[in-house]
């Protein structure tokens, strides 16, 4: 994948603004990062470059504002949902004010309210992260956590994924 040191190196390096921003190096990032036309540069030197390793960028920028979408239908979902109540199946601990969720996520402090997710304190890298987390509350959670280790046969919709870990991780394991 092209990186935004490997396009600056496509433009006159002359800071002149043409493109409507301050550097190249930031007209490079814009373009691979949000999706900045590469002909807003007039100068830059498109002789030779795969476009395809450019599309791969923006590709990547659709799937993040598809992920932030996504994320802000899940929030919208949560509005209406009582933290208090819901605290108990999901083995989280309940917060008053502001109404907020806290409960261990990969070993770390998470919190969750109706506006953010914090994880140890800070919000999270990932957009996956709070995409599982959301869906993790949408879910209503189940029985209070009782410590008991379910099979992963016994959950829906997990035959193939069943046979993938027996394929890929007990056989070679066994031997």
């Amino acid at each position: 994948m092209l990186s935004p040191l490997q396009l600056v190196r496509r433009t006159p390096l002359s800071n002149c603004g043409a493109c409507g921003l301050p550097t190249c190096l930031a007209f490079a990032a814009a373009v691979l990062k949000v999706g900045k036309s590469l002909t807003d540069c007039p100068f830059i030197n498109l002789q030779g470059l795969d476009m395809t390793e450019v599309r791969q960028s923006t590709d990547n920028l659709q799937s993040a504002q598809k992920d932030l979408q996504f994320i802000a239908f899940l929030k919208s979902e949560l509005e209406a949902v009582d933290f208090k109540r819901l605290a108990p199946a999901l083995g989280a601990a309940y917060q008053d004010e502001p109404p907020a969720l806290t409960f261990a996520y990969l070993g770390r402090k998470t919190v969750i309210s109706k506006n953010e997710i914090t994880i140890n304190g800070q919000p999270p890298r990932d957009h996956r992260d709070q995409i599982l987390l959301y869906n993790y509350l949408r879910s209503g959670g189940g029985r209070a956590p009782d410590g008991e280790w379910l099979g992963l046969e016994s959950l829906p919709n997990t035959i193939s994924k069943v046979k993938t870990l027996s394929t890929y991780s007990e056989e070679p394991l066994a031997r």
